[in-house]
């Protein structure tokens, strides 16, 4: 049904056969909500290091270390050129 080329027409096309879909399926109900309930019943457990304060400050150095020496993207030179 989408026969025309602009972006707004094939949207209210969209629109269209959406609309008329829920017109044939009226008690079609694709929202259910999930259940995550036991996901609060649960306590999350974090380990921290004693270099880290015990969750206080976090320690990203390993972190940063693998992605400064990745071999995606170019190498930026860090001064200005004129």
């Amino acid at each position: 049904m989408l026969s025309s080329l602009t972006p707004t027409s094939k949207f209210y096309d969209r629109l269209h056969d959406i609309k008329d879909y829920h017109k044939r399926y009226p008690n079609t109900d694709l929202t259910e909500p999930e259940d995550d309930s036991h996901m609060l019943k649960e306590e999350p457990r974090l380990e921290f290091s004693g270099e880290e304060g015990f969750g206080r400050y976090l320690d990203l150095h390993a972190l940063h270390r693998l992605f400064t020496n990745a071999k995606f993207g170019q190498q930026v030179c860090g001064t200005k050129q004129s």
